[in-house]
């Protein structure tokens, strides 16, 4: 078993108002910073994701609804944005329930791995992306 899996109860150190294992107190660190990352990431997702919504619904739909160029200009520029949209909304979602039920044993790496297939809306943005600026 790993250090994270268990927490030995070895080492005890005094303190001046309380006993604390070694084992234990470097366990709680590394659940701390673990979960400091873990809401880091949420909260990039979460930005992320508002500002593909915003690109989605204020300035393709503002274009589109405008005219102000054409279909094909539009498509050129926005590529497949609106699937990258709904790809990392279905990401943020499962990542935020994830962490709803954050606890030492708990890993996010799955949630991205059962996510990869769908992260091909990338390859597809980048090829377009390229063919827009040429």
């Amino acid at each position: 078993a790993s250090a994270i899996q268990t927490r030995p109860r070895s080492v005890v150190l005094s303190a001046p108002d309380r006993r604390v294992s070694r084992s234990a107190t470097t366990v709680d660190n590394l659940f701390k910073k673990r979960t400091n990352v873990a809401l880091e990431i949420l909260a990039t997702e979460r930005r992320y994701v508002a500002c593909l919504e915003s690109v989605v619904k204020n300035y393709k739909a503002g274009l589109e609804a405008q005219r102000v160029a054409t279909a094909a200009d539009v498509r050129a520029v926005f590529a497949n944005v609106v699937a990258i949209y709904n790809t990392q909304r279905v990401l943020l979602q499962q990542y935020a329930e994830r962490l709803d039920v954050w606890h030492p044993m708990q890993c996010v790496g799955d949630v991205f791995v059962r996510m990869a297939h769908f992260f091909k809306v990338y390859i597809e943005y980048a090829a377009k992306r390229a063919a827009a600026d040429a």
